[in-house]
């Protein structure tokens, strides 16, 4: 709600809403029940992230270098990250940056993430022909694309 809506519009708002709002509560439960908890302790935890990340500053080059000739364009460099809210993205000056936890996530997903940023060096948009670019290289990109939408959470130590 915008800064300084009266109680009477919040409560409104709260009304019309209400069904969106619990069914989206429970969705987020359901899936944070669905989560895996670790018995990891900080210090395991810690030392296992450094592994994946270090192994992920290895792998996604070569994946790069795989897919580049198929879906064209040329990048500067590329970042390892732990971020929380993206598995990739592609800058306009050609900087890749993918998420280490993709090296949890099955091989296919990886790649597919790895295509998608790769394909944004052409097209900087998420247009049909952007659209058509993953598709060529990665038939199956709904499919790997769905599975990050649903077990995405999931990739956790």
């Amino acid at each position: 709600m915008p800064l300084g809506s009266s109680e009477k519009e919040i409560r409104r708002l709260l009304s019309e809403k209400q069904h969106w709002l619990v069914t989206h509560w429970l969705e987020a439960k359901e899936q944070a029940a669905r989560r895996p908890v670790s018995d990891l302790t900080d210090t395991q935890r810690a030392a296992l992230e450094k592994r994946y990340l270090e192994a992920a500053r290895e792998y996604f080059p070569k994946r790069v270098s795989y897919f580049l000739p198929f879906t064209g364009g040329s990048f500067h460099r590329i970042t390892i990250r732990d971020q929380k809210t993206r598995w990739g993205s592609c800058s306009a000056k050609g900087t890749l940056s993918f998420n280490w936890r993709l090296m949890l996530a099955p091989p296919a997903v990886l790649d597919y993430v790895v295509v998608h940023e790769l394909c944004h060096l052409t097209h900087m948009d998420h247009s049909p022909a952007f659209w058509a670019l993953v598709e060529s290289v990665c038939p199956d990109y709904r499919i790997h694309r769905k599975w990050l939408k649903e077990h995405g959470r999931e990739l956790i130590l």
